[in-house]
This record gives C-alpha cells, structure tokens and sequence, in this order.
C-alpha cells in the first residue's frame, strides 16, 4: 500500500466539524493532511508570512474575514499559492465573482469528493507556474547575459583596426560594414558595429570592381560562397572611389542555414598599403645608400686627377712668359675647376656630411645659388624678383642649405621656361605649428603651369620623376630631409589647370636647431 502524500493545508473556516470532514476526506483520497484552521484576517496575514502552504482551503462565509479580503491577503503574500473555495450554497453569481478574484476553484460542502482531484489538479499547475516563472527567470538571465555578449561585440567591431565585411545573401549584393572598413574604402558612415555600406559600395561587385587592379583577382567573399569552404590570407587590390588604389590582405568564410546552405559571407580585411608604402621605402633607402657611395667613389677619384689640373693651372699662371690674354683663360679655367671642385664636395655631401654647423646668411646663400645660374636664367629671358626682407641669419650647415635652394630654384626655373617670373621671399618667421619658435621663412614663388594634383602626392617621393632621364627623383626628397633635419619645415601649393597657374614653396627654418647642434656635438 502506497504511503500517504503528506499535504500542508492553511484553512479559513469558523467551524472545527467542517474542518474534521475535509481532512477526512482527503485521507480517503490518499493524503495526509496537516491543517492549521484560522478565522480571522491577522492570523491570515500572519500565516502565510511565516509558513509553507500547499493549498489555502476558505469557507465563503467566514464572519469577520470577507471571502473579498482573504482573496486580497493571499494574493499579496502568496500569490502562486492555489485558492479553493469550499463552502456551502452561494449561488452561481456569487461563484463567478469570487473566480474572478482569483480563487482557482468552488467545491461545495456537499460534493467533498470533487476535493481531493481539484487540490491534485492546482498543485500541478502551481508546479507548472513554478517551473514557468524560473524558466522565464532563468531565460530573462540569459537574455542579460546575451545582451552583454552582444554588446561586447558590437564595440569590438566598433573598434577592431580589422576591416569587416558581412553580406546575408550569397551573391553578396547587400553588404554591411564596421568603422575600419568604411575607412579603409574611405567611405562615411555613422556609428554603429555594423551598418550598410553606401550605395557606391553596396554589394561585392562595387566594393571589388572588375577593372580596377583586382579585376583579375578573386574576391575572397565570392570565392567562399562558390565554394561553400572559408578563404584565408589572400592578397588583393582594390580601387577606392576617390582613385587610390588600397592593398588589402583578407580572409572569408561562407555563412550556412539550417540546411548547411550557403546563405551569406563574412570577410575581415587589413589594410597593408602603409606596410607596403615601408617596404618600398626600406628599398629606396636601400638604394640610396647604393647611390651614396657610388657617388662618393666617383668623386674621391675625380678628385685626384683635379688637384693634379690645379696644381698645373697654378704653375702656368705664375709663368712669366704668359702674356695678358692666356692668363684670362687660365684665370677662367681656374674659377671653372673650383666649380667643379665645389660639386665634388657636395656629391661627398651625400654619403659624408660636414661635422658642425655654423652661422649663415640665407639671402647670402640664395645669391650665390642664382649667381651659378645666372647664365642660363639671362638667355631664358627669366625675371628673379628678390624681395629680401631680412639677411636669414641661422645656424646651418651651408653646404646642405646651399644644396635646398639649388634644387628649389632649378626646378622653378624649368617649370616657368622662357620669359617666365620668380620671386624669391625671405622674411623672418615663426614656425607652423609651434608658434614660439622663431627662424626665417623663405618662399620661392613661380608662374609656370604648375602641378598636377596626382604628381603633386607624390613630389617628395625618393626617385620620383617627371623629367624622364634627365631627373634623378631625388632633388626635393633630399631637400625635405635636409629641412626636417634643421628642425624646419617645407610645404608646397599649387595651381593647375587654372587661369592662374603656379607653384610656391615655402621653407621655413629655426635660427638655431639646438637638438642637432647638441646631437652631432655628442656624436
């Protein structure tokens, strides 16, 4: 014979028999009740504070205890508690009401065995109530903590230097991007972990366009969606819509449905056009250095044999025999050889620089330059307008500053052609960006057709060219090095294509670069 089930009965009735019948009954059916019978609201109150119900059993006529108030007490102290009426006749009208306050069930004093299926019935549905109301907590916690992941993650695409790229139909024409990859397309796009591109780069036939340098590559979203297998490490290149062409270095893998469908593709791309940008500038310095000591070897040895010219020229000229008209000549060759003597040294200057710097006119330095161009500027017709507001006194290395001005005045001089106007402006100064430095700015203005915005990116670029093989790409990068290096600065504007044509640069530099001064003393 089974055990009894033991069951923990609060009952509001006033009377000890009709609590009697109700635990007899109930032992019929297989339990063992335990019944505390209370008749009034604080012992109510007072018990469902404290104890632990199974089932609140209430007569509806209870004299002080309105069945209203014991509905009210025990749907504020325990609400998930079952609520069964068991009383005697009180009309279907009065029944309804009380069901609508919240009672679970009426079982009539008469028709007790309709008790112990009722009780049965309500504690498996408190236990389903139960097991609902910790599913949905349980539940709620995990929606939290999905929240959070999410959350997470959208400020990790948010912030990840990593470009990405996600499209949720296989041809990969609605494609959704983070922040690094709206800046590596340099494309706008407000904030958010994930948004639509832009109508230009809407799907992967936009974002990879057939004829830009990756026409014949394989776009690494459309090759894992045709494969239905993730690609990684490709290398490619991609056109932006302002023209420049972006390295790029990515990985896809295809997204499946339920079915293990391709239904989209996910790809991350990083950005390598500054790692190459290095690499190529590692092998321009490379070859540099390579130019620098072949130039260094070939002036050491065309230095010898011109000491042996001088030396020969000096002896003529001593000759008492040399008659007025040879000794010009030799006087001539002599002043042509210390030019040529002068352009060794600098050739020296690219591999070996002088060791300390000294004070020097820039307007000084800027007279000698035109002078060794005087010829050529006299048979072009060229106008040098000079507007020397101040003599440029810095601490220099003159060599080197004479070697800046050469390089800014020929290539004016090229650019304005026959007939052409330079003006040449040196004012004393403060620097661009820190204000409090003070030094001398000098501005080399010309009127030729100026230049070309795609050249102009590129015109301090180390062996970059637009003279053919007469250039050696190297006159305004070594200038630019030679600026920054005396703590100055150097910047170019110009109009092209426009009625007012022209370039100006302006350089600027500090009286007295104490930082390289101090660092080359120490050396």
């Amino acid at each position: 014979m089974a055990e009894p089930r033991q069951l923990r009965i609060l009952m509001v009735e006033d009377s000890e028999d009709d609590a009697l019948l109700v635990a007899r009954e109930l032992r019929r059916a297989g339990y063992e009740p335990a019944i505390t019978r209370i008749d009034n609201a604080s012992a109510l109150q007072h018990e469902l504070h404290t104890g632990q119900w199974d089932v609140l059993l209430s007569d509806y006529f209870v004299p002080g205890l309105p069945i209203e108030t014991a509905l009210r007490i025990a749907r504020e102290y325990a609400p998930e508690l079952p609520f069964i009426i068991v009383s005697g006749a009180i009309g279907e009208e009065r029944a309804v009401s009380v069901m609508r306050l919240g009672a679970q069930d009426f079982i009539m004093k008469g028709r007790l065995a309709r008790l112990a299926p009722a009780i049965e019935r309500e504690l498996l549905e408190s236990e389903n109530r139960q097991q609902r109301r910790l599913a949905e907590v349980e539940i709620a916690g995990l929606n939290r903590t999905l929240g959070r992941r999410l959350q997470e993650l959208e400020k990790v695409l948010e912030v990840v230097p990593v470009g990405i790229c996600m499209a949720d139909d296989p041809a990969c024409t609605d494609i959704r991007i983070n922040p690094a990859m709206a800046r590596i397309l340099h494309v706008p796009l407000t904030s958010g972990p994930l948004q639509s591109a832009p109508q230009a780069s809407a799907s992967e036939m936009q974002l990879f366009p057939r004829s830009s340098p990756a026409g014949a590559q394989q776009s690494p979203m459309l090759a894992a969606v045709r494969t239905g297998e993730p690609q990684e490490n490709i290398e490619l290149n991609i056109r932006r819509q302002d023209g420049v062409v972006v390295h790029l270095f990515g990985s896809a893998a295809p997204l499946l449905d339920e079915a293990s469908h391709v239904r989209g593709c996910v790809a991350a791309y990083v950005d390598m056009s500054d790692r190459r940008a290095a690499e190529a500038a590692l092998r321009n310095a490379e070859k540099l250095a390579t130019v620098g000591r072949l130039a260094a070897t070939i002036a050491h040895e065309i230095n010898n044999p011109l000491e042996a010219v001088t030396n020969v020229l000096y002896l003529i000229s001593r000759s008492p025999k040399l008659d007025a008209a040879l000794r010009q000549y030799v006087t001539i060759a002599q002043a042509e050889l210390d030019r040529i003597g002068t352009i060794v040294r600098h050739t020296l200057g690219f591999h070996r620089e002088a060791s300390t710097p000294v004070s020097v006119s820039i307007a000084d330095l800027i007279d000698e330059t035109l002078h060794l161009y005087e010829r050529r500027i006299t048979t072009t017709g060229i106008q040098i307008e000079k507007r020397y507001e101040s003599h440029g006194a810095v601490v220099a290395f003159p060599g080197e500053m004479r070697q800046v001005f050469s390089n800014l005045l020929v290539n004016a001089i090229e650019a304005v052609g026959r007939n052409g106007r330079i003006v040449v402006h040196v004012t004393n100064s403060r620097a661009n960006v820190d204000r409090r430095r003070r030094g001398v700015r000098v501005v080399v203005a010309d009127n030729g057709s100026g230049i070309p915005p795609d050249i102009r990116q590129r015109i301090f670029d180390p062996f970059f060219t637009t003279k053919g093989e007469k250039g050696s790409g190297l006159g305004l990068w070594v200038s630019e090095g030679i600026i920054r290096k005396h703590g100055g600065s150097i910047r170019l504007r110009s109009r092209y294509a426009t009625q007012n044509t022209g370039t100006v640069i302006s350089v600027f530099i500090p009286k007295r670069p104490i930082e390289i001064v101090e660092e080359r003393a120490t050396a």
